[in-house]
């Protein structure tokens, strides 16, 4: 929204952003978790039978692939987390900090 003197107004929703990261934080957990269960289960040629060792090997490629996908989908998502709720603290500082400072040079205004 523009304001009178033709400067943007931003508004941002600290609790909100709080929320977020927590929403966040907890899908990483998730995505880690099923990571950790991917990795219990081993598969590859010897799993695969004699006659199907390339097929085993496509299939430990494969489950390879959607574990580093995980663990790229975890980071992100972490980082993510991380990155909102910094800047969820970032704000409520910075604003506490604006309200002091305006209450301090409204205090020798005389009224």
């Amino acid at each position: 929204m523009a304001g009178e003197n033709g400067s943007e107004e931003i508004s941002v929703d600290r609790d909100a952003l709080a929320r977020i990261a927590t929403e966040l934080q907890k899908s990483a957990q998730a995505v880690a978790i099923a990571g950790a269960e991917l990795q219990k289960n081993d598969f590859g040629p010897q799993h695969a039978g004699a006659n199907y060792s390339h097929q085993g090997d496509e299939v430990a490629e494969g489950l390879a692939n959607i574990l580093a996908w995980l663990t790229n989908w975890q980071t992100a998502t972490n980082a993510s987390a991380q990155q909102l709720g910094g800047d969820a603290m970032s704000y409520a500082t910075t604003d506490a900090a604006t309200t002091q400072a305006l209450r301090s040079v409204g205090q020798g205004i005389p009224g």
